[in-house]
């Protein structure tokens, strides 16, 4: 009953704790505009609470009586009691700010902090009671427990949870859960005093490894284990954010690998899975490495490849961890240095890579670590394990170079004219087609193009997905000179290529997040649309932040024409696609206003959701797969591109759609409506590579 009682408790807290991240995260997206970044500052803001609830059950445990733990923590947990129900109160992203990390975690501190504490507290406080209350059976087997609810939690919320249930029911469920586990801790408090009369805690841990001794060295080694793969997390998670979509999906698959392999190291599983474990991830470097220098796009192979590479990684070097851990009553410290390690991962890559890189530096510096940190032979020569050390660094610099390659020593490097990177993601600027375009590159997704000529004539016309044969320059020209689009609204900038359109007394406003994307395309040594704008006599602005919190301080009905075009890399965030924002979207454009939405992707299917509101609005909606360019178009500088327009009123469409290349979207209703409180993009993903 005791094993039971404290297992499922462990196991119910750490479930919560993995159901507050992707519920936190999904709440963040409509302020902070959906970048991998928020999901990094969440894991950074998490594992560093973690480590203070590690740290406190230390405290605790080190230099507190049983009785005088109980007393201090039911009055922490009581203090988090007041503060329910759990809910995001975000002040959000408003203005020019460029890195709004300050902001974010105070929103997080400020809303989830406490909980979040008290939760992460549950496994180390627990086990270290457990110890009391039955000496003779080994706490860590309750590690086991406690990863294997936090692998069920996550798992849970992408294919369930955030499937069925709106965010104010996860709202309610999560600080229903809440009062259950506290409720939990009474019984375990209850439990273990009674336990712990007349007991002696064992100096064992009850299984094969009878515990290390509690060196600097040893201290030093659990800190580097547990860094590494906490690095390798965050490192995968951005890179796949930016080729694939930043959402709750994706940003889980790689942590629930990672805590897999907390479960089977602590496991004890037979040598030989630890030994797979070493091979595979040297092999799945390797053949990374030589994947990136030759992928041209983020294709879902890379998903596979990343994710095992993380997964064999983690595996190996939580095995060395789960190999020394040491005697019982060293636990809350061996748990207390794994969290430190995993924070100061997140720190490497969350505060210090943007600052210090200008691209994603930080991913091969972990790879390179793990192989320094891979086992190695304890009964080796000297001389041998001066060759291993050697092999190792050799290791480290090789894959540092050949995953750097293309960004200083490759051939298209020379071409880099700009690099920078900021908290909503990493971008350059090169000279491409034998320098005749300069291009604006996100990513691997090319997010403008411009001729780079001295005649403003030959630099003019829009490329890529604004071509003037394509779609958005089909809805513009068929309404040249007309209300329709005189005012005009651009929800994403990037090098301003819409404002090729801008004629004389034509208003276009764009609205972007990234003030370093707009400071770049005001730039005129990189990209001059904006400047020839103006100079043709179109009044153009550009107004920084959120493009939701920002349209809502324009007037009503105030735009003829309003483009959807914000991309975070490959994909657009979700909180600008929801029912809500639709809406914010139609009640500024005029009686027969045009939406325009840019939909190309090749991993998420668009189409539906936008279709399923046009008909539960009785508006109509109609798309153009610009997917067959002829050769002559492909050499001018146009791209495949995706596109839907939607209006109140058919009779506004009509001058676009004497071109049959428009058909009217398919609704889907079974995907239903994405809203700010129910969406799930894994109902629209393309699932072939």
């Amino acid at each position: 009953m005791v094993t039971w009682l404290f297992a499922g408790s462990i196991f119910w807290g750490a479930a919560l704790l993995f159901q507050l991240e992707p519920f936190v995260g999904k709440s963040l997206l409509p302020w902070y505009g959906g970048t991998p970044a928020v999901w990094n500052t969440c894991v950074f803001f998490f594992q560093l609470l973690l480590l203070l609830g590690y740290l406190y059950a230390h405290v605790l445990h080190r230099w507190l009586s049983l009785r005088r733990q109980l007393a201090v923590h039911a009055l922490v947990a009581t203090v988090a009691l007041v503060t329910l129900p759990i809910k995001l109160d975000v002040a959000g992203l408003i203005g020019s700010a460029s890195s709004p990390l300050l902001a974010l975690l105070v929103d997080l501190a400020t809303s989830v902090g406490l909980v979040f504490f008290v939760v992460s507290t549950t496994s180390p406080l627990l086990q270290a009671w457990f110890a009391k209350a039955r000496p003779q059976t080994s706490p860590y087997l309750l590690y086991v427990a406690s990863n294997a609810g936090s692998l069920l939690g996550l798992l849970a919320y992408p294919t369930l949870v955030e499937f069925w249930l709106p965010l104010s029911t996860q709202s309610r469920l999560l600080t229903n859960s809440f009062i259950g586990l506290v409720a939990l801790f009474v019984f375990c408090g209850i439990m273990t005093l009674r336990g712990e009369r007349g007991r002696v805690v064992a100096t064992s841990d009850g299984t094969t490894n009878a515990g290390i001794p509690v060196t600097a060295q040893a201290r030093w080694n659990w800190f580097l284990w547990s860094l590494c793969p906490s690095s390798l997390l965050l490192g995968v998670t951005t890179y796949l954010s930016a080729e694939i979509a930043p959402m709750p999906a994706i940003w889980i698959l790689p942590l629930s690998l990672y805590l897999l392999s907390f479960i089977i190291a602590f496991a004890e599983p037979p040598t030989w899975v630890m030994s797979l474990s070493v091979v595979g991830y040297v092999v799945l470097a390797i053949v990374t490495v030589v994947w990136g220098q030759h992928a041209t796009h983020g294709e879902l192979t890379g998903l596979v490849l990343h994710n095992g590479l993380l997964f064999c990684g983690a595996l190996a070097l939580h095995g060395r961890l789960s190999a020394t851990r040491p005697k019982v009553e060293h636990l809350t410290e061996f748990y207390l240095w794994i969290s430190c390690g995993g924070v100061c991962g997140s720190i490497i890559n969350t505060l210090i890579a943007p600052l210090v890189f200008d691209w994603l530096a930080e991913y091969p510096l972990a790879i390179g670590l793990g192989f320094c940190l891979m086992p190695w032979s304890g009964q080796a020569s000297r001389s041998l394990r001066r060759v291993g050390l050697a092999t190792r660094f050799a290791l480290f610099v090789c894959v540092c170079i050949s995953m750097s390659w293309n960004v200083y020593f490759s051939e298209a490097s020379s071409n880099v004219v700009y690099r920078r990177r900021t908290f909503f993601g990493e971008f350059h600027v090169i000279r491409g087609r034998q320098g005749v375009t300069q291009q604006l590159v996100h990513g691997q997704t090319v997010h403008g193009m411009q001729m780079a000529s001295s005649d403003k004539r030959e630099r003019r016309p829009p490329l890529t997905y604004y071509f003037f044969t394509g779609p958005i320059g089909q809805v513009i020209l068929a309404n040249r000179g007309k209300a329709i689009t005189q005012n005009v609204g651009v929800v994403g900038l990037g090098i301003g290529s819409l404002a090729a359109y801008a004629e004389a007394g034509d208003e276009y406003t764009f609205y972007e997040i990234d003030p370093e994307i707009a400071r770049l395309a005001e730039t005129p040594r990189y990209f001059t649309l904006l400047n020839d704008a103006r100079e043709r006599g179109a009044k153009l602005r550009v107004e920084l932040g959120d493009a939701r919190l920002r349209l809502r301080e324009s007037p009503d009905r105030s735009f003829g024409l309003l483009v959807l075009d914000a991309f975070s890399s490959d994909a657009i965030p979700v909180h600008l696609l929801t029912q809500e924002a639709l809406r914010e979207y139609f009640a500024k454009l005029q009686p027969n206003g045009l939406l325009a939405c840019h939909i190309s992707n090749q991993y998420v299917n668009l189409e539906p959701i936008l279709a399923n509101f046009a008909a539960e609005s009785g508006y109509s909606a109609y798309v153009q797969y610009d997917e067959r360019l002829a050769d002559e178009e492909r050499r001018r500088g146009k791209t495949p591109s995706v596109w839907v327009v939607i209006s109140s009123t058919k009779q506004a469409l009509e001058p676009l759609l004497v071109n049959d290349r428009w058909r009217p979207c398919r609704p889907q209703p079974e995907l239903g409506i994405w809203t700010d409180e129910k969406s799930n993009v894994l109902s629209v993903i393309r699932w072939k590579n």
